[in-house]
């Protein structure tokens, strides 16, 4: 039984969620989300955590999660100030080979997705309304429009008024040209258009596919809801900043353990289809016996088997059928 469970450990640690062999995302290795989140601490710790927003909340931490959409847990978690830069903690280009990365506004940098390009990954980066590269070629309705070509970005976007493009664009970094895709994609609920950069083949993913790899993002804000509601990430009430950073990796350590057990359930019966949250829930009271076990080396298997049971029994999924159309599932369309 211990066997069993370490090489459960081990798989999980590894991120062996993967795909449908036949699904077009076979070709990542992974699929990589990159986000921050902030959050206030008192405001005697403005010297060590400044906040951006200074007269709001003067001190506050932020955390930057590199999550595993296989995988369905975070990968790295920095804890910086709020005031440092998102782009510090991106991942190295290397480390996305064979990899798609999906990144926020903050995260954006030409020479960035550059970099992952050569490196072998791919990448989405959502940008802001201030770009302003040249266009090479443009398609709107999958119909080439010359009218687009050859000019820049801030002088055609007024004619994309609720229209969607896909866009071949270049910048010019250091005398060198960077040649990416830019997709603009027209929002009709808010009436504007949103950004999005990346090098994925045109032909392979289409504007639509682009569009609804991109929303996966959204997965990483599942991770950040259970660090600040279920882990108790929140403004502790102390005015020692390693008192407080101590807190925090606390209860990133609780999240992702809780995150574990939920996945392990999974994957121990088969059937199971768990919630994730229910799981981070429903764990708070069992716990605590798990980790006495594990720290007296003793009655470890015992203790999460009988745990595992209990998620299997209680943190199962309310409406799975409903939720199969929903989240992370609908990307098993792109076959």
């Amino acid at each position: 039984m211990r066997a069993v469970f370490e090489r459960l450990l081990a798989n999980l640690l590894l991120g062996v969620l993967e795909p449908l062999p036949d699904s077009r995302l076979a070709r990542f290795n992974d699929i990589v989300i990159q986000d921050g989140s902030s959050f206030a601490v008192v405001d005697s710790l403005r010297s060590q955590f400044p906040g951006r927003f200074r007269t709001i909340s003067p001190a506050a931490i932020e955390i930057h999660a590199t999550m595993s959409l296989f995988s369905d847990n975070s990968l790295r978690v920095s804890v910086a100030a709020d005031s440092q830069g998102e782009r510090d903690f991106l991942p190295a280009p290397e480390q996305l080979k064979g990899k798609l990365l999906l990144g926020d506004r903050g995260y954006c940098g030409v020479e960035y997705g550059n970099e992952v390009a050569k490196a072998g990954g791919s990448f989405i980066i959502r940008y802001m309304k201030g770009i302003n590269p040249t266009v090479l070629e443009g398609w709107v309705d999958a119909k080439p429009q010359k009218r687009l070509s050859q000019k820049k970005f801030k002088n055609i976007l007024g004619k994309l008024t609720g229209k969607s493009a896909d866009l071949s664009v270049e910048w010019l970094r250091l005398g060198e040209p960077i040649r990416l895709r830019l997709l603009v994609l027209w929002n009709p609920t808010r009436k504007q258009h949103v950004f999005l950069v990346t090098n994925l083949d045109r032909e392979v993913f289409g504007i639509k596919e682009v569009g609804t790899l991109y929303r996966l993002r959204w997965q990483v804000e599942h991770v950040f809801k259970d660090y600040k509601s279920y882990a108790n990430l929140h403004k502790y009430c102390t005015g020692k900043a390693p008192i407080a950073e101590g807190l925090v990796w606390a209860s990133l350590a609780a999240a992702l353990l809780k995150r574990f057990l939920a996945h392990t359930t999974q994957m121990v019966f088969s059937k199971a289809e768990t919630s994730t949250r229910r799981a981070a829930t429903a764990v708070a009271h069992h716990l605590p016996r798990l980790l006495r076990a594990l720290i007296a080396r003793r009655g470890f298997t015992v203790a999460l088997r009988d745990l595992l049971v209990f998620l299997e029994q209680n943190a199962q999924r309310a409406h799975p059928d409903k939720d199969r159309p929903l989240g992370r599932l609908p990307f098993r369309t792109l076959d």
